[in-house]
């Protein structure tokens, strides 16, 4: 920097004459054209704006550095303000972290005959405590006809009508919530005949086949069927697997649960299989309340209420899921310990109590990091900037010393300099914000384009930044004036003009 800034004035000096050095005929251009003014600039500041006007026109090098100043510190700032968003947008959405703080799991068997309210209301009577619910979540696969889903690029991998997620069924109280939420009526999810279930769609999760996290909008509308099978309890045995039979047909294998028995069975696969379907009305994208985690290698959840579960599916899907508890607090620590004295007096198993937040503590000391990464590097480039612009603006009314002495030796009034610099002001201003900003905008969707390679998202401009920026400008700009002006306001007039070396 420092080389090519001394080379280019060097080359220049090198190929002007002595006598247009003196004349300095190369610094002001005099067109034969003469530098017109709007009556606009007249009106708003008077003669001393028309000079300046004038002056602007006839030496563009001197006026041009400072633009170009100003113009490269709002296209750093803003780009790095759009970095920094994309950046902490891409860290906080690859690190899924639970927005519940303690989970409690606990098989239905060990429950002793309490229901799960009984259950929960131990656990929230904590003063720490501020929301909390129990969940029972299974495992979704099935077949679903090609008119419900989207053209996702994960049912191009494999089978167009494969989907796989979760089922949930939630407290019936943080159902009902759910549903009055979204606009869906509650009441139309407790028919028996005919369960019904809410969907949650939109989950973000790392698609191999793009290389990069995306958003999975799987379902086209609010309806959806998905057609599933599990495989029937058969008392006294257990499924091995399906298998070929001696006349080629596909029967699924049962063994005897006896230890001095290894007897085998044979059963058709349509007797093996229970056939069940689930059915969605309503789709909600993107609102994962805290009770269920994002992240999950799902291609979309089902959310039925806790008191359907026995209508929804069949018995073998709910034998060995367990309860869950979800608990949000204010001071996790206090409630880990409070819930787990709490269970161990009333006697329950409290070895599978866990302090989630605990646990999530170093991913966001991660994200806690990129953020302070992001925000210093802001700092940095905003200090740099504005001593560039500072340097910039202060060595050119340096530079102009003799000039304003002319001008004070002609009659211009302390008034009449501020409104010259006052427009001043405003042209490097505009015209840098003219240029800056559509360049800002450039380099930000370029930043985009980089980023969405390994995360979808969305392009948006930085709009704080930008404001920032427009405001900031003027700021310096007119900070650097006042700064530059109160030194050359104690000039003699008489000195100045007799300096030769300004």
């Amino acid at each position: 920097t420092v080389l090519i800034s001394a080379w280019i004035p060097s080359a220049r000096a090198t190929k002007v004459s002595a006598v247009e050095a003196i004349r300095q005929s190369a610094d002001i251009k005099i067109s034969k054209r003469q530098a017109k003014t709007s009556r606009l600039v007249y009106k708003l500041f008077g003669l001393s704006g028309v000079i300046a006007n004038k002056h602007y026109k006839r030496n563009k090098r001197k006026y041009r550095t400072t633009v170009i100043s100003l113009f490269m510190s709002i296209v750093l700032f803003v780009s790095a303000s759009a970095f920094t968003d994309y950046l902490t947008e891409s860290v906080g959405g690859a690190l899924v972290m639970s927005e519940y703080d303690i989970s409690y799991s606990i098989d239905a068997d060990e429950l002793g005959g309490k229901i799960s309210d009984e259950v929960l209301g131990l656990m929230t009577d904590d003063e720490f405590v501020t929301d909390g619910t129990y969940i029972r979540r299974a495992l979704l696969s099935g077949d679903i006809d090609k008119k419900y889903v989207t053209d996702a690029p994960k049912f191009s991998k494999y089978n167009d009508y494969t989907v796989n997620g979760y089922i949930y069924f939630i407290a019936d109280d943080k159902f009902d919530a759910f549903a009055q939420k979204h606009g869906a009526e509650k009441s139309g999810y407790y028919d028996k005949n005919n369960p019904m279930a809410m969907a949650v769609d939109g989950n973000r999760q790392f698609s191999y086949e793009l290389e990069k996290y995306v958003e999975m909008n799987t379902l086209k509308g609010d309806e959806s069927e998905v057609e599933c099978a599990v495989i029937a309890r058969r008392e006294g045995y257990e499924y091995i697997g399906d298998t070929d039979d001696e006349h080629g047909n596909r029967v699924a294998q049962y063994r005897k649960l006896d230890a001095e028995n290894d007897e085998i069975i044979l059963v058709q696969v349509d007797e093996a299989y229970i056939k069940y379907t689930l059915k969605s009305n309503k789709t909600v994208r993107g609102d994962y309340p805290f009770y269920i985690d994002r992240g999950l290698n799902a291609d979309f959840i089902l959310l039925y209420p806790m008191s359907m579960a026995e209508y929804a599916v069949p018995q073998e899907i709910l034998a060995g899921v367990n309860y869950k508890y979800l608990l949000k607090s204010d001071n996790h620590e206090k409630t880990f310990d409070n819930i787990k004295t709490r269970l161990m007096d009333s006697g329950f198993d409290f070895t599978s109590i866990k302090d989630v937040a605990a646990e999530n503590e170093s991913s966001r000391n991660v994200v806690t990091i990129i953020r302070v990464f992001a925000y210093g590097f802001i700092v940095l480039i905003s200090l740099i900037a504005a001593t560039n612009v500072f340097n910039t603006i202060s060595t050119n009314i340096s530079l102009r010393r003799r000039e304003f002495a002319m001008l004070k030796s002609v009659g211009m009034t302390r008034r009449g300099f501020n409104r010259m610099m006052n427009f001043e002001c405003i042209l490097y201003g505009s015209k840098a914000l003219i240029f800056g900003l559509p360049v800002s905008a450039g380099v930000t969707y370029l930043i985009y384009m980089a980023i969405s390679d390994g995360y979808e998202t969305t392009y948006h401009l930085p709009w704080n930044a930008i404001g920032i920026a427009v405001l900031s400008v003027f700021l310096v700009v007119g900070a650097t004036m006042m700064y530059a002006m109160s030194k050359i306001k104690k000039d003699n007039p008489i000195d100045a003009l007799k300096n030769e070396n300004l």
